[in-house]
This record gives structure tokens, C-alpha cells and sequence, in this order.
């Protein structure tokens, strides 16, 4: 796979509905999907991590937790498990 130059100044933020949520997506590029899912500190920001696998050809899907940036939040969460699976949709 080739490189696509995608640096963090050609990101922005889309907002999809996930379960019934908002969810903030950073989703800039093309290949096979690759799912991101942030720590419990929250790098919902475009990372070095994520430019290097969007310039090795992945297409990184970057959701941001519910209740993080631009996602809305749960009305209970037990664990980051609950937050990880609410992505699975």
C-alpha cells in the first residue's frame, strides 16, 4: 500500500449517529478499515499513531467515546468496556 499524506491540519470532525448517539468521527482516508478506539484519557484528536496508518494505506475510523469531545455522553457506564462497545454497531 502507498502513502496519502494525511497530517493532522486535513482532519476534521464528522458527526455520525452510533446506537442512537451522536458520535464524533475522524475518518479522512481510503483502504482497508481500521478501527481506533481511545484510551480513558482521550486522545479523540488526530495522533502521529494515526497518520502513520493512514499513510500506510488504512482507512482509520477514530470515534470519539461517548461523552468525549463532540460524542454525547451514556446515562451509566461501569468500565471503558461500555464505552468500547458501544462502537460496535
Amino acid at each position: 500500500m502507498t502513502g496519502i499524506g494525511i497530517a493532522a491540519a486535513d482532519v476534521a470532525p464528522d458527526i455520525v449517529d452510533v446506537r442512537g448517539r451522536r458520535t464524533q468521527v475522524l475518518r479522512p482516508g481510503d483502504g482497508d478499515p481500521l478501527l481506533y478506539l481511545h484510551s480513558a484519557t482521550g486522545e479523540t484528536w488526530w495522533t502521529e499513531f494515526d497518520e502513520a496508518l493512514a499513510n500506510a494505506g488504512f482507512d482509520v475510523i477514530h470515534p470519539a467515546h461517548p461523552g468525549f469531545e463532540g460524542s454525547e455522553g451514556l446515562a451509566e457506564i461501569e468500565d471503558i468496556h461500555d464505552l468500547a462497545f458501544h462502537t460496535l454497531d
